[in-house]
């Protein structure tokens, strides 16, 4: 994951930002609990996002107090308390950022690389942890990784197709917040779409990037030669997944958090992608 899931704050009232924030900081200390103190360091927006959709299809009473943490070691600061709740969200995170790192020695440059080479050894075990639990959802994963390294060896030309494999692990991972069948069904559904556009948006984001180095982008094997044909490309197929993302968000029987969930949903996304465009007018 790659954190381009994030709230529209300005259009969030203090007390759904303080919700937000203490359902983070409540994943952040889960993870450490389910797979070592490295993957509280290693923690996403994305996830964040996917903390509160569990937690809004979740029976389990949560309650917030105030903690102190790592990060604020010296006052306290609004943390989710809540039982089981977050420990499929807390796997999930560490078995996607695992191969994250994987992929990363595969095909980023050289500080990445490296990066990823010293990152590895410390999250194996945590990773090791989650899989165990997990060890359906870590399968899948790993194959869709490999199917995104494929098609990006191969140039792969067609945006829809090169988004497909993270959007399906995405998907996979999204499916399993609940164990409702109809649920599952929806959820697969909005995940397939936010994947989609999580892979998007990454991509319009390295675009300078990569066309200086020389290495794969969809909207540069698409036929993109310049920034502004990129974001052209990039804003018509994010707007359409935006829109079907909204339609299976809408069909979701949410109970709790739904103004913070609404926020991300229908404004923290665009405004998003919005700020990777605007480099554009840079």
């Amino acid at each position: 994951m790659f954190g381009y899931i994030q709230p529209f704050k300005p259009q969030m009232k203090f007390c759904e930002y303080d919700v937000y924030k203490a359902v983070y900081c409540g994943l952040c200390k889960q993870s450490g609990r389910s797979c070592g103190l490295v993957w509280r360091f290693m923690l996403s927006y994305d996830f964040a996002f996917m903390g509160l959709l569990a937690l809004s299809l979740n029976d389990e009473r949560a309650a917030i107090e105030p903690q102190r943490c790592i990060a604020h070691p010296f006052r306290k600061t609004p943390c989710l308390v809540c039982g089981k709740c977050l420990e499929y969200t807390a796997d999930a995170a560490a078995i996607t950022g695992y191969y994250k790192l994987k992929d990363d020695i595969s095909d980023k440059g050289f500080w990445k690389k490296l990066a990823a080479a010293l990152l590895i050894p410390l999250c194996r075990k945590g990773f090791r942890r989650a899989e165990g639990r997990r060890p359906e959802l870590a399968e899948e994963i790993r194959q869709r990784l490999s199917e995104q390294a494929e098609l990006e060896r191969r140039g792969e030309g067609s945006i829809d197709r090169a988004a497909d494999p993270t959007a399906q692990m995405t998907a996979a991972v999204a499916e399993g917040l609940s164990d409702e069948p109809r649920q599952r069904r929806i959820l697969r559904h909005l995940g397939y779409y936010l994947g989609r556009y999580i892979y998007i948006a990454d991509a319009a984001d390295d675009f300078d990037k990569d066309l200086k180095a020389g290495q794969y982008n969809p909207f540069i094997s698409a036929g993109a030669r310049d920034r502004v044909a990129a974001m052209e490309l990039a804003e018509e197929s994010v707007m359409l997944t935006l829109g079907e993302l909204a339609n299976a968000y809408t069909l979701l029987e949410t109970e709790k958090f739904r103004p913070v969930l609404g926020n991300i949903v229908y404004l923290g996304l665009k405004n998003r992608f919005k700020i990777i465009k605007s480099k554009e007018q840079k």
